[in-house]
């Protein structure tokens, strides 16, 4: 299976041996940064699906520097480690989930907890995911790397699938609104699209001020 999903994988990373992880000599099919932005797009979504966290602008501001943060790593700025570049991957892929939930949790109608404990049990669990992930690449066997391999395989999965579903949801709506008034289409649709999560009105929603 490894070395099916290593064909596979060979598209998007590109699999350098100093930077990926080997478990007890079986290699990963993805690098260390993959590694993390894979594994915590099944976990991101995991905690999403329990948690429901309601989006407000401070948070989606976190998000944000989530998102950002790995391009100095990224772009070899700043010098990391295996450990570093694993973290760093599983940080971005919870910012990037984060805003790729928004359109379908309205449109799927996936409500929102407003309880503040909520928030602090997934940043929990979150932190409890990074470090269980570091400890398996650093201590795991050849079943670790399977595992992780599937784990990995289904993150991607659920990344090409939100992007599709974003898309969709996105053209639908520029369609819809073409059709009624071709000459109102203006960015406040794009805006209006984007704010239209569970417990948001349009005086409320965080992306109102953009």
């Amino acid at each position: 299976m490894i070395e099916f999903l290593h064909h596979i994988f060979g598209f998007v990373c590109g699999q350098p041996a100093g930077r990926t992880w080997s478990l007890d000599g079986e290699w990963l099919p993805f690098c260390q940064r993959c590694t993390g932005i894979y594994v915590g797009a099944l976990v991101a979504v995991a905690l999403q699906l329990v948690f429901r966290i309601r989006p407000s602008s401070r948070l989606l501001g976190v998000y944000s520097l989530l998102i950002v943060q790995i391009a100095p790593f990224g772009l070899h700025v700043v010098r990391d480690t295996g450990m570093l570049r694993t973290l760093t991957g599983m940080a971005f892929s919870f910012g990037l989930i984060a805003f790729l939930w928004l359109l379908p949790q309205e449109r799927l109608g996936l409500g929102c907890f407003p309880k503040a404990s909520t928030l602090w049990s997934y940043a929990m669990l979150a932190l409890f995911a990074a470090f269980s992930l570091i400890f398996a690449v650093n201590s795991g066997g050849a079943v670790t790397a399977a595992l992780l391999s599937l784990v990995g395989m289904l993150g991607f999965s659920i990344l090409v699938l939100l992007t599709l579903l974003n898309v969709g949801f996105l053209s639908s709506s520029l369609l819809k609104r073409l059709r009624s008034n071709p000459y109102a289409f203006d960015h406040h649709w794009l805006i209006g699209s984007l704010s239209q999560v569970s417990g948001f009105t349009d005086s409320k929603s965080p992306l109102r001020d953009l």
